[in-house]
């Protein structure tokens, strides 16, 4: 009987550097243009099990690439609609080490490929409720077909419900409120 087990995977630790400025700032409006990059580092392990032999794959790899977009926020009263776009180009390398056992020592086959750069485009809108301190948030992400990739186009929506302990004090509650006003929130 055969069977496949995840093992460990670790996927994934992203660190992004961007520069941004607020290029627009009113009460009602705010725009902020950014650019930079990011490094993506990703590792993982997975084995497969069989009466005749075992497998072992062991993968790792980094993604890196400039990244730039900007965001909009139209303020009224308590809500903000805040769309936003970002384009990525995105390049990078992996390694593979597959190791068999199939009775004796293992045989052991190492490989690594560079992965060619490719466009990820995101575009996004929120929708925030500020006295409620709510925000549904959707994202489209467009990866268009280069290549011998045909491209995707994965839709993903969050519900954000952010609780804040308020602070006691009127002094302490101003400079709350002066902090929301500064990042464009009131």
């Amino acid at each position: 009987m055969n069977s496949a087990e995840i093992t460990n995977l670790f996927f994934y630790g992203r660190i992004p550097v961007d520069m941004e400025f607020q290029a627009i700032r009113t009460d009602h409006v705010s725009r902020i243009p950014f650019g930079g990059g990011y490094v993506n580092i990703f590792s993982g392990s997975a084995s497969y099990e069989t009466p005749a032999f075992d497998v072992e794959i062991y993968t790792s790899g980094t993604m890196y690439g400039p990244q730039g977009g900007a965001q909009l926020s139209l303020k009224s009263f308590s809500f903000a609609l805040s769309p936003f776009f970002m384009a990525r180009n995105i390049r990078g390398k992996t390694n593979t080490t597959t190791k068999v056992f199939a009775g004796g020592p293992s045989t052991d086959t190492e490989s690594s490929a560079k992965i060619p750069a490719y466009t990820v485009l995101s575009y996004s809108f929120d929708i925030v409720s500020i006295t409620l301190n709510l925000s549904l948030s959707s994202i489209l992400q467009v990866n268009p077909s280069a290549g011998d990739n045909n491209g995707y186009k994965p839709y993903i929506f969050y519900l954000v419900y952010e609780i804040q302990f308020m602070p006691s004090d009127a002094k302490s509650e101003e400079t709350v409120k002066e902090k929301l006003r500064s990042n464009g929130m009131s």
